[in-house]
């Protein structure tokens, strides 16, 4: 697959994809929803992308901080678990909020627009979601792909930002793209993990 629509006219340092069926095998093995709000969705142009969200459509997998557009990249999506009175309804946003990379794309070269695809990157429309899902009474997750690579502690923008999610309604923040473990933080009623490490990265020690 050739890059199509590429956004930027510099080259990309590390572009990453997968075969066809990907999303179906993750599936497979467990997870039940997957973020797209990363620095690496339009490695291979819009079609990659597109093509994307086309593989996650078939296998029926959940996708959060993605999308065609700006409203579809916010759009929370639900999970329930347990049954009866004992069921549990989860609603999960994604968002995105990476610094430009060297030899890569910035933020605004991946963002999603009214009317065109990319990650979600938008604080209003985000806190806009996490406040209708807490409304109905939703255990609202988001899911951020955000901060520094590499820096063992969050970042001043990271904790505004997770800290105003938890101020709309959100319950728990989890934080991913810095490659480290970062510390956790109990803010108003939420938990707050600013990053999570690695969980598969191929070549990391």
């Amino acid at each position: 697959f050739l890059p199509t629509k590429l956004r930027t006219s510099h080259p990309k340092r590390f572009q990453f994809r997968f075969p066809p069926g990907t999303t179906a095998a993750l599936g497979r093995a467990g997870f039940d929803l997957l973020l797209f709000a990363n620095n690496h969705g339009l490695d291979f142009g819009e079609g990659g992308f597109e093509d994307s969200l086309s593989d996650a459509r078939s296998a029926g997998m959940p996708l959060v901080g993605a999308g065609m557009d700006v409203r579809s990249a916010a759009k929370p999506e639900s999970l329930s678990r347990g049954t009866g009175d004992e069921a549990m309804r989860f609603a999960f946003v994604g968002f995105a909020f990476y610094p430009a990379e060297r030899l890569g794309f910035s933020l605004d070269e991946s963002r999603a627009g009214p009317g065109s695809p990319g990650v979600n990157a938008d604080e209003a429309a985000t806190l806009a979601s996490i406040r209708e899902a807490a409304a109905k009474g939703d255990f609202v997750v988001v899911l951020a792909h955000g901060g520094n690579e590499y820096r063992f502690d969050p970042s001043p923008e990271a904790r505004r930002l997770y800290r105003a999610f938890i101020d709309a309604g959100a319950r728990l923040v989890i934080g991913s793209h810095p490659h480290v473990l970062q510390g956790a933080e109990a803010y108003h009623g939420g938990l707050i993990a600013y990053s999570l490490g690695n969980f598969l990265f191929t070549g990391e020690k």
